[in-house]
């Protein structure tokens, strides 16, 4: 009977190293599951502040042009005015030398 106790500890002792082994990959496993998810996760936030970063810039360049096209729009008002401001001088200027041929 010591043989028999003695195999069926040496079998449970076997059991439980192959349990101890199945542990160990599963724990493994796990931890490569962890890691993996941890560089999706830095993945995700750098993709997130890349695309911050591009939207940023994306704004910049359209507030910058909406200032340039104001500019603009206020320079062509400006060139505007004084074209008319010069056409209404040159009609001024026709008139009276058409009044001062027609008194003459």
């Amino acid at each position: 009977t010591a043989t028999a106790i003695m195999e069926a500890a040496e079998a449970e002792a076997a059991s439980a190293r192959a349990e101890a082994q199945v542990a160990k990959r599963l724990a493994e496993r796990k931890g490569e599951e962890a890691i993996t998810a941890e560089v999706e996760k830095r993945d995700a936030v750098e993709a997130a502040i890349s695309a911050r970063e591009k939207a940023e810039k994306q704004a910049a360049v359209a507030v910058a042009a909406a200032e340039e096209a104001k500019v603009l729009a206020t320079t062509a008002r400006a060139e505007r005015d004084a074209a008319e401001q010069t056409a209404r001088g040159e009609a001024a200027r026709a008139l009276k030398a058409a009044d001062a041929a027609s008194d003459a």
